[in-house]
């Protein structure tokens, strides 16, 4: 297992909290690359959820356990807080770097994420299962991925 595959419910709600409960979010800062993500504001103007393109920990904490906002396409990547953030264009790229989790959202509802650590896996398909989204498991057999990027 190198990924997971699942389809979200084309809806306003807090995903990515619900994919990420239990996982040490802490151990990350996360590289917010090409994002629509978007939430209404106290005065019901839309917003986008990531205010920059490197979150930290606190703020990632913050912005994904917000209520109801809408994702539209995500291309975010998680790197240990005392690595250098790179660009990561392919699945090469990806295993020679330090990067640990890819997570990609394209259409509000197709998600891929990638992760070296099989226990973020694990916890990640545990929460989908939970959640009722479908999910399927991607291996280097079945993988059809051939950029990690979601434009």
């Amino acid at each position: 297992m190198i990924g997971l595959s699942f389809i979200l419910p084309n809806m306003p709600s807090d995903y990515l909290y619900k994919v990420f409960s239990g996982v040490k979010m802490s151990h990350y800062k996360w590289n917010i690359v090409e994002d629509e993500v978007l939430y209404s504001d106290m005065n019901g103007a839309e917003d986008s959820l990531f205010k920059s393109d490197v979150v930290d920990a606190t703020q990632f904490s913050l912005c994904v356990s917000r209520k109801d906002y809408y994702l539209v396409f995500l291309d975010m990547k998680a790197f240990p807080l005392n690595c250098e953030i790179k660009d990561i264009q392919t699945y090469d790229e990806y295993l020679n770097s330090s990067c640990e989790i890819v997570f990609l959202c394209a259409d509000s509802c197709f998600v891929d994420i990638y992760s070296k650590n099989k226990t973020v896996l694990q916890k990640i398909y545990d929460n989908c299962v939970s959640n009722d989204f479908e999910v399927n498991i991607i291996t280097k057999e079945n993988d059809t991925r051939t950029k990690m990027s979601v434009l």
